[in-house]
């Protein structure tokens, strides 16, 4: 099994090296270009994913954006039998998913249906829950849409800090595409399936579908006229130290 892993953040490089210690052929690796940092921005800093790719000499693609006939050229001439997508950046079009004969998978820091978007961990805190965990799902055209394959749920702590659960081990499991639910893969190509109680795979309709938009941290401080415990709700979901640090 060829796989094109799709990440950039270090929330990323657990299933790579996930995907390389279970045996998978890791042909490439698509991250986002380095970035300026510090104050003067002279430097470039790479992605962690694409460290951690280069440490396993892995290829790395960088296109600005994954939607240039030169980027999709490139991404073929490695012939992927599936994609990996972990917090990569960039909506991927349609050409690009089918590109793999498999399709490709995405890894989502969120119960699916709950909390679909740029930011579920922190939405998962911002509404009180007390679970949140890791969805497995098949991609499709639409923004976390796809039939879900495998949920692993966690426990969220009373003073967890959005920070600390994007880093916690468990919205990252080791085993992101082979544990608990058997997937078959077709010989000839095609959509993943797996046998549930409901059918090969679980979907679900936008009815049941909560956004998770993106959370700045200034938010928390926008309104003196929030209510005690959204303000502390806030600070906690944009917060990327514990609470014990503030």
């Amino acid at each position: 099994m060829r796989i094109a892993f799709f990440g950039t953040p270090e929330y990323a490089v657990p299933s790579l090296r996930a995907l390389l210690g279970e045996g998978f052929e890791v042909v490439v690796v698509v991250t986002q270009p380095d970035r300026p940092h510090g104050r003067s921005h002279s430097e470039l800093v790479p992605p962690p994913v694409k460290v951690a790719a280069t440490d396993e000499g892995i290829p790395v693609l960088q296109p600005e954006r994954p939607d240039t006939p030169e980027f999709v050229e490139a991404l073929r001439s490695y012939a992927p039998d599936l994609g990996v997508v972990v917090a990569y950046g960039h909506i991927l079009k349609p050409q690009l998913l089918a590109l793999p004969p498999h399709g490709m998978v995405n890894v989502h820091a969120s119960l699916l249906p709950k909390l679909r978007g740029a930011a579920p961990i922190q939405h998962a805190i911002l509404r009180g829950l007390t679970e949140t965990g890791v969805s497995i799902m098949e991609m499709d055209q639409g923004l976390d849409t796809g039939p879900v394959l495998l949920r692993v749920p966690t426990p969220i702590a009373p003073d967890e800090t959005g920070g600390e659960l994007t880093r916690s081990r468990r919205t990252t499991p080791k085993r992101p595409t082979r544990r608990k639910s058997p997937v078959s893969w077709p010989a000839s190509g095609g959509p993943m399936r797996r046998r549930t109680s409901l059918g090969w795979y679980e979907r679900w309709t936008p009815a049941r579908a909560r956004g998770a938009p993106s959370v700045a941290a200034s938010s928390s401080c926008s309104a003196r006229s929030r209510p005690t415990l959204l303000r502390q709700a806030l600070l906690r979901a944009a917060s990327s130290r514990p609470i014990r640090h503030w």
